[in-house]
């Protein structure tokens, strides 16, 4: 009897056991369930105070501002220059007989032209190039220097010439001196504008940047602004240890300009491999000119 009795207590205590586990662990499972709630809304919170922080803060500027608007336009690209003409907008929010406006691009000043109640003066930029002046409000010998968001110019290569995004995905191997890709490279590509549009696209591999393959890429509709192609890569090539294979889409714009992008990069027999960046990319004049890199430092101190 008091063996069964002892069994019993046993058995007792081990589903209690088993039931204050079972407890503990959804007090656990509840409480990070919770942990998890009270952060989601504390970053939904920081950022909601961010948000208004950042609007505030563009009121009061705005506020404190003496400029209505500024803008920037940009015109046709210079093709035997390699020259933009960039026009400076600025529209004051009081005018006087006597006001005059100009622009500090980093010591260079220049005056501005008015008309009506806009203030304008068009400089020509490199393709590269960037500039963001200061404005300078002039009025009886007193000065007010600002600078406005609206003169930032930093992307003129994208006004100008079409874009282009490609990726590979599939398989690589290598192998006793041997490298193969087989998959697909998805590219899709933007017209600048009407004028200027890719009108030849192909596939190149390089060997330490030496051309040992290309393939044709069709273009359906060159004047469309934007499409997507998708084409098949199987190929197999000679690689020695320590020498660079690339994969490069070539496309050919309206004006004559060469684009180079970079979606395969391998190094023969190294552990050393890594992705392209997402826009890296050449371009090159008709003249053989390079008028666009890409700068890999810049982009990682800016990412």
């Amino acid at each position: 009897m008091k063996k069964q009795t002892a069994y019993i207590l046993i058995v007792a205590l081990i589903a209690l056991q088993i039931y204050s586990l079972t407890q503990i662990i959804s007090l656990q499972n509840d409480l990070e369930n919770t942990q998890e709630t009270l952060h989601s809304i504390d970053n939904r919170l920081n950022s909601q105070i961010s948000n208004i922080y950042h609007t505030i803060t563009k009121k009061l500027e705005e506020e404190a501002s003496k400029i209505h608007t500024s803008s920037v336009t940009v015109g046709a690209l210079n093709t035997d220059t390699l020259k933009v003409p960039i026009t400076f907008t600025v529209e004051p929010k009081t005018i006087t007989e006597s006001l005059e406006v100009l622009l500090d691009f980093d010591g260079e000043i220049i005056s501005l032209e008015q008309s009506g109640t806009q203030f304008f003066v068009t400089k020509d930029l490199g393709i590269s190039e960037t500039a963001f002046p200061k404005i300078i409000l002039q009025d009886q010998g007193v000065k007010h220097l600002e600078e406005h968001r609206g003169l930032n110019v930093s992307r003129i290569k994208e006004s100008i010439f079409p874009n282009i995004f490609a990726h590979f995905s599939g398989t690589t191997k290598y192998s006793s001196g041997e490298y193969s890709e087989k998959g697909f490279i998805d590219i899709e590509y933007i017209g600048a504008n009407e004028d200027n549009y890719f009108k030849e696209m192909k596939y190149v591999v390089k060997v330490d940047n030496k051309k040992i393959n290309e393939k044709m890429i069709s273009i359906v509709d060159e004047k469309q602004n934007i499409d997507s192609i998708s084409i098949e890569i199987d190929g197999e090539y000679s690689l020695e240890k320590g020498q660079t294979l690339t994969g490069n889409i070539v496309a050919i714009d309206a004006l004559g300009f060469v684009h180079e992008y970079l979606v395969v990069h391998y190094v023969g027999d190294s552990n050393d491999q890594r992705e392209p960046y997402s826009d890296k990319l050449s371009i090159k004049a008709p003249n053989g000119e390079t008028v666009y890199l890409f700068d890999e430092m810049d982009y990682k101190n800016h990412n």
